[in-house]
């Protein structure tokens, strides 16, 4: 399966919901295909552990994650220090956070557009 995402990161469109609940296949298949991460199953959009790894491959996972931890100052704080730019999907309110938008700009200055 992870060959065939290689091939054609589109194939996640066509993948079983068991592998899309698996978290050790959306974990190994996510940074192939980004698309694996936003078709995955709620529970784990909701995993913040799960989250915050994909986030040190790829920042824009961030997007795809659940609502309540983009809403989550904590987890933002934590997806910040790890990649700057991930502040782009935190919560408006968030994203204003001054703690946040500093955290998120020392990790990486691009990030300050992020939030414009």
């Amino acid at each position: 399966v992870l060959e065939a995402l290689a091939s054609d990161p589109e194939a996640a469109r066509f993948l079983a919901r068991d592998l899309l609940d698996d978290r050790d296949f959306v974990l190994s298949a996510a940074p192939i295909a980004r698309r694996v991460f936003e078709k995955a199953s709620f529970r784990l959009k909701r995993d913040k552990d799960l989250v915050l790894e994909l986030i040190e491959q790829d920042p824009e996972a961030f997007m795809f994650a659940a609502w309540e931890l983009r809403c989550d100052r904590s987890t933002v704080l934590e997806a910040v220090s790890t990649s700057g730019c991930a502040i782009a999907h935190a919560s408006p309110d968030l994203r204003q956070d001054p703690e946040i938008l500093a955290v998120a700009i020392a990790n990486d200055p691009m990030a300050r557009a992020a939030v414009r």
